[in-house]
């Protein structure tokens, strides 16, 4: 077989096997670095957690209006409350920060009161980055927050947390 077929084959083969690759790479990807700050937990190193870790979580869903997204969403992830809990992390504040430096500074406690989640879904689709993803912390709109309060402390493309 001449070579310009061959290599012709193996860019086919490759170019069918792609998605199988990227798909199960990201499964194994680091996704988020949770950093333990408490003196309780002095020492402790940081966790890093993968859409595996993630998705052996309890899940939840919340549909909701977002800005970015035309009409009603439905996004899917752990609630921070179960997050948390299952990495036995404990503290009173959560510093929350994206891909682009925003962070934020939330209460643990109104976290869990709200029912904060850590979304990885959107209407069926793991978030990629160019969706805001891959985990955006999101709240339940109509909880206590009016929506300017509710988007401030929305997170795009999470990828750490520093408990303090």
């Amino acid at each position: 077989m001449p070579p310009h077929i061959c290599t012709r084959i193996i860019f086919i083969v490759l170019a069918w096997l792609w998605p199988f690759v990227v798909t199960a790479s990201s499964l194994t990807a680091p996704l988020l670095t949770i950093q333990p700050g408490k003196l309780s937990q002095a020492g402790r190193p940081p966790m890093t957690l993968d859409r595996t870790s993630l998705l052996a979580l309890p899940q939840s869903s919340m549909e909701t209006g977002v800005p970015w997204h035309e009409g009603p969403a439905r996004f899917e992830g752990p609630l921070l409350s179960s997050l948390m809990e299952s990495l036995g992390v404990h503290g009173e504040t959560l510093v929350v920060t994206g891909l682009d430096g925003y962070s934020i500074r939330i209460a643990l406690a109104e976290a869990y009161e709200m029912d904060a989640m850590m979304a990885h879904s959107c209407n069926g689709k793991f978030l990629s980055i160019r969706d805001l993803g891959p985990l955006i912390l999101l709240y339940p709109k109509g909880e206590g927050f009016s929506s300017q309060q509710r988007m401030f402390r929305t997170v795009w493309q999470v990828s750490h947390i520093r408990v303090e």
